[in-house]
């Protein structure tokens, strides 16, 4: 597809270069003469424009599909099979749904000569966000397969931490709604004759009954703020993938909400590390491979604590090292061409062991077996650390529920026990 800048309409066109090669693709233009001209300007012979209907807008796939797309991909890449003839296979093993129609499109754009990248990023609605340009990523580092497990180990982690999420705040918010509904009981019906009853003895209401009457009178409200602040977030997250600014909000949020955040963390170092190991074993330099894995992964901040370990790899800085990696007896006879600085390797998302054992290993034949064995390492982390969110998440949230109830409970009591102390000491 050529992009042409944001215009109104959208042509397909079918011209010839000037060696009389056969070429089709689509070009935006204001109207069909500005699209004649702008491929004349090309130097391609026009064999026909037409308007093309604008594709209607799609729905992504789900994470079931996508994961079974991905991984099929990737086995057919493996085997050395043509993408495109895999594809055809592949939609007509599915028959029908969105996930064969997707494989089905990619399939004819591979057919019509585009290139893969670009015939994924055509259909980006239907995949995670920057796709295609991981799979650029994966034909520069020549291991299209490895990236693409990749990607797929990466996003069957994010997915079971969303289920391990929703399996640990499902009872805890089934016993919240029921806990609310019976505030809302006893806010209109029981609770304002049991305050009159004790108002006609002239007992004071105590201070905890005080406060669950204000609860309940403001339940209301704050019911209705919660439901505007939950739909305005779902509208918001929309807007933002729309937008995608889903890079941006992982960084600046995601990344740093507790439990959750350090298994994110750990889990794009493993898949940077991966993704290095397979630059290097491909043959590209360690600033060239760093590059690759921050344009593959698509964090921004993790982009840039790469360049900077590229940047520091390039220019070859002799600063002090990030760790006491000397040989015994004070000598050290690293090469100088990678030293790190704890100062110019200020990074957060890759752990300090990264750039340590980068700094190691450089000059050695075996940094893709270090990279690699950092990436299994990062990933088994990630694991435990999901692991672990269950076991803190629901019982804090059992303790909150549990002191609610004691809250209530103590509002409803605390009033008969001044009753009781008044009516003994009269």
């Amino acid at each position: 597809m050529i992009d042409t800048g944001a215009v109104p309409n959208s042509f397909s066109f079918k011209a010839q270069t000037a060696d009389d090669k056969p070429i089709a693709g689509t070009i935006e233009a204001p109207d069909i003469q500005e699209a004649g001209l702008r491929l004349a300007q090309l130097q391609l012979r026009v064999l026909d424009v037409e308007p093309t209907s604008r594709p209607a807008r799609t729905r992504a796939l789900k994470t079931e599909d996508f994961l079974a797309f991905n991984q099929q991909l990737a086995y057919l890449t493996q085997a050395g099979l043509p993408v495109e003839r895999g594809l055809k296979l592949m939609a007509q093993d599915l028959g029908t749904g969105r996930l064969a129609e997707t494989v089905r499109e990619v399939a004819e754009d591979l057919e019509k000569g585009t290139p893969l990248a670009q015939a994924f990023d055509k259909h980006r609605s239907r995949f995670p966000a920057l796709y295609g340009r991981l799979i650029d990523a994966g034909v520069r580092a020549h291991d299209l397969p490895g990236m693409l497990l990749n990607l797929g180990r990466h996003v069957e982690l994010i997915s079971r931490m969303r289920r391990t999420l929703w399996r640990s705040v499902a009872y805890p918010l089934m016993a919240t709604a029921a806990l609310i509904l019976v505030l809302s009981f006893l806010g209109l019906s029981v609770l304002p004759k049991y305050v009159a009853v004790f108002r006609d003895f002239g007992t004071r209401l105590p201070m905890i009954t005080e406060a669950l009457i204000a609860l309940v009178y403001w339940l209301p409200w704050i019911l209705g703020t919660v439901g505007v602040l939950i739909v305005g977030g779902i509208v918001a997250w929309k807007l933002m993938k729309l937008a995608r600014m889903t890079p941006w909000i992982t960084d600046r949020v995601l990344l740093h909400l507790p439990l959750i955040g350090p298994v994110m963390r750990r889990n794009m170092s493993a898949r940077w590390c991966d993704i290095v190991r397979m630059g290097v074993h491909a043959g590209l330099d360690l600033p060239a491979a760093i590059t690759l894995a921050g344009e593959a992964i698509g964090s921004p901040r993790l982009k840039s604590e790469g360049d900077v370990i590229a940047r520091v790899a390039t220019s070859g800085s002799g600063a002090q090292p990030v760790a006491d990696l000397s040989m015994p007896g004070g000598i050290d006879n690293r090469p100088p061409s990678f030293r790190l600085s704890r100062r110019s390797t200020d990074t957060w998302i890759l752990p300090v062991t990264v750039t340590s054992l980068l700094e190691l290993s450089t000059n050695r034949p075996d940094l893709p077996d270090v990279l690699g064995t950092l990436s299994g390492m990062y990933q088994q982390q990630a694991e435990l650390r999901l692991a672990a969110v269950p076991v803190i998440l629901v019982p804090i949230l059992i303790l909150c529920i549990a002191a609610v109830v004691v809250f209530v409970v103590l509002g409803m009591f605390a009033p008969m026990i001044n009753l009781f102390q008044s009516v003994m000491h009269s």
